[in-house]
């Protein structure tokens, strides 16, 4: 297992690990959003386990100027 950068392509993945473990298709649609979102901000980083080149999961990271602390989330 590897941990590596997200990229556009491992969305369809992401979206399938949300829905397997019983999302609502709202919350997948507003957690893919907030990935591709924080992909791209230079305070926030998405990264991606991968096995075989398939997604396992993910994580998020945001880091909050204001008070110095960071917001981890993931799957």
């Amino acid at each position: 297992m590897q941990i590596v950068p997200y990229r556009t392509e491992h969305l369809p993945a992401l979206r399938t690990i949300l829905e397997h473990v019983g999302w609502s298709a709202h919350h997948v649609t507003m957690t893919a959003l907030s990935v591709e979102s924080l992909a791209l901000r230079p305070e926030s980083a998405v990264f991606v386990a991968e096995e075989s080149g398939a997604a396992l999961g993910f994580v998020s990271v945001e880091h909050y100027a204001w008070n110095n602390l960071a917001q981890v989330q993931g799957l």
